[in-house]
């Protein structure tokens, strides 16, 4: 079994008087570029463009990060492997009991 903490990034800006500001983009290759860590972006198709320009440079800035996003579109960048993950199932039967019998019904109800 493998233990693992999940510890979120806050990149706050902090801008001293004088200085230029910093992109969030460019905040961020600044935090994970000698990082091993696995970004994850999810509902990606939302922000499609934005979310392949951060794609893109993070890949080509970090060289140790590895990227797993959710998206019902492709982001089309470069080095991007596509898994379809097929909608999980419901009964044509609404019913209560079937519905909490289903795949979908199962996933919800242990998540929930």
């Amino acid at each position: 079994m493998s233990v693992f903490h999940v510890s979120p990034i806050r990149i706050r800006p902090v801008v001293p008087f004088g200085a230029a500001i910093v992109s969030p983009t460019a905040g961020l290759v600044r935090v994970l570029a000698d990082r091993e860590v696995l970004v994850v972006l999810d509902n990606c198709e939302h922000v499609l463009r934005a979310a392949a320009r951060l794609v893109v440079a993070l890949l080509e800035r970090c060289r140790r990060v590895r990227i797993l996003t959710t998206s019902r579109e492709r982001l089309d960048v470069p080095g991007e492997s596509v898994f379809p993950v097929p909608p999980l199932g419901l009964p044509e039967d609404g019913s209560a009991r079937a519905v909490t019998a289903s795949e979908a019904g199962l996933l919800f109800t242990t998540r929930a």
